[in-house]
């Protein structure tokens, strides 16, 4: 047999999710981790409900995984209907009935165990579910909220179609409960945190949420927990009532002055807080000529919903008549231009401008590029303004509407990758991601927001890096700072990408950022379990 023939072929047939998850679990899972004693100290409650379909196979399926997990040190709450089924098959002083009716959550007053968790009857838990998690939390200062990856599993025992979780992301987590299935809370918190009048929200949901902003929170990147085919758990399917109630709920206490809407896919919220004295912002637009563009983004500008706001053009040496005329004529109260000598350096420019503005927040802005929806600006702001957020970015497309930016990753087959370049315009992404707002490792400063403090906290931009990656490095820095870097999809822009100065990146910059941050680069936000090259989101099997 050639092997030459046959490795090319291989390689096709692993760009299939399903064949490629195959080779994953294959690749990954050869060996369960041997039994190790010191972790069996962790009491695990679990949560058992019931639906009204539920067949008398899948529960069993759900009780027999637990069993095969062998541990020891657990108990299970389930409605009475499965009481007598769960004694048969674990021992019988570990089941306990939840009180009342069936479809009444439990109060979290009467579990034993140190870390509780909801599973669904018809799921199933790997084999080695309690031990790695035990694992987890015998370590010091365990986390208030612990969650593995998860996949589907079908009635013949076939898994597919894996959820490779991102790390941590509150923002994220305010438009969907990404966390799904497989997490565990710690009691004694989440008796705490958990409302008098939860009544029917989502409780897990709830907990994520409001846990989530207190207490520390771990994501394990492993595929333990296994969910019946039919269980949906994706930004597409419409969001329950429970759900909306949590959000609901959480928003009040946290956010009084908010609103929540709907988002752009069917599972999803927004959270829309009140913008009212939100304060200035200065636009800094570096500029080179390119009077037609120059003009476009500035009418652009003029069309947002926002109206606080003056803008900086930074102009580098500008030699085209035209635009020597129209930068003569552009300055007034809330217009200026500030002359940035000798050769092209995007972060001198911006850095020159920064210094220029008045504004409580900075949005650096390509001459190339033109909103498109008037609410963009404000979209920015509404997560600009958090203490707890760095740089905010948005979606970019290309004048042919197909994706040029919804966030940069850093540490794969390059320094930093552009996922979904050039993708169609209403591509959602992996699990809906493109979609929602969410945290990401950086943003272009094609259009950046960021406090004016804040920028000048960290130093501005580094202007060692002239051209390109000093987007990059200013968002790593920030994130050192413990600042989230967010994109929205809902502020959005055309960009001609690099029509002022060309698309040629100096390699020396590549290399100056690998050195700067050499180990750093690793994207929290991007599973390790996921591809490292081209067919990126896909399992990898490398």
């Amino acid at each position: 047999m050639n092997h030459r023939i046959l490795r090319p072929c291989a390689r096709r047939i692993a760009a299939f999710p399903f064949l490629r998850y195959q080779v994953f679990i294959l690749k990954n899972e050869k060996k369960t981790p041997s039994v190790e004693t010191p972790f069996a100290e962790k009491r695990f409650s679990i949560i058992l409900s019931i639906g009204k379909n539920t067949s008398s196979n899948e529960l069993f399926a759900t009780l027999s995984s637990i069993k095969k997990c062998n541990y020891s040190n657990l108990e299970l709450w389930t409605p009475k209907s499965a009481v007598h089924n769960a004694r048969k098959i674990l021992p019988q002083e570990s089941v306990s009935e939840i009180p009342g009716p069936e479809e009444t959550k439990i109060t979290l007053d009467g579990i034993s165990g140190d870390y509780f968790f909801f599973m669904d009857a018809g799921d199933q838990l790997a084999k080695n579910f309690f031990h790695i998690f035990s694992r987890e939390l015998s370590a010091p200062d365990p986390p208030a909220i612990l969650y593995s990856d998860e996949d589907k599993i079908n009635s013949s025992g076939i898994r597919f179609n894996p959820y490779f979780k991102p790390d941590f992301s509150p923002c994220l987590l305010e438009s969907w409960n990404y966390m799904g299935r497989a997490v565990l809370y710690k009691a004694s918190l989440a008796r705490e945190a958990l409302p008098e009048d939860a009544g029917g929200i989502d409780v897990e949901y709830y907990l994520n949420l409001s846990l989530g902003r207190k207490a520390r929170v771990k994501r394990i990147s492993r595929v333990l927990y296994h969910r019946k085919a039919s269980h949906a758990h994706c930004p597409f399917e419409p969001s329950s009532e429970g759900e909306a109630d949590a959000i609901g709920h959480f928003v009040r206490t946290i956010y009084p002055e908010a609103r929540i809407g709907k988002g752009l896919l069917p599972g999803t919220f927004r959270l829309v807080p009140s913008l009212k004295e939100a304060g200035r912002v200065s636009v800094v637009v570096p500029n080179k000529n390119n009077l037609p563009g120059l003009r476009k983004c500035l009418a652009s500008l003029r069309k947002q919903d926002w109206r606080d706001m003056e803008i900086i053009i930074a102009d580098n040496e500008t030699d085209d008549p035209r635009a020597l005329e129209f930068l003569r004529n552009f300055q007034d109260t809330n217009k200026k231009v500030v002359s940035v000598p000798g050769k092209f350096n995007f972060s001198r420019s911006c850095n020159m401008g920064a210094e220029l503005a008045q504004g409580d927040f900075l949005l650096f802005l390509n001459n190339d590029v033109e909103f498109i929806s008037s609410g963009s600006l404000s979209a920015m702001l509404e997560y600009s303004r958090r203490e707890e957020v760095g740089a905010v970015g948005a979606k970019l497309f290309f004048p042919d509407k197909t994706i040029q930016h919804v966030g940069i990753m850093t540490g794969l087959q390059a320094p930093c990758v552009h996922p979904y370049y050039a993708s169609p315009g209403n591509e959602p992404g992996y699990f809906g991601r493109n979609m929602i707002p969410c945290e990401v490792s950086a943003v272009t400063a094609a259009c950046l927001m960021i406090r004016k403090k804040l920028f000048g906290e960290v130093g501005g931009f580094d202007e060692a890096f002239r051209v390109a990656y000093n987007d990059v490095d200013l968002c790593l820095r920030l994130r050192k700072k413990g600042r989230r870097i967010i994109y929205t999809p809902y502020a959005c822009l055309f960009h001609e990408e690099s029509s002022t100065r060309g698309f040629a990146v100096d390699k020396q910059e590549e290399i100056l950022l690998k050195t700067k941050w050499e180990g750093q680069l690793d994207d929290p936000y991007y599973s390790p379990n996921m591809s490292r090259k081209p067919l990126f989101f896909l399992p990898r099997v490398d």
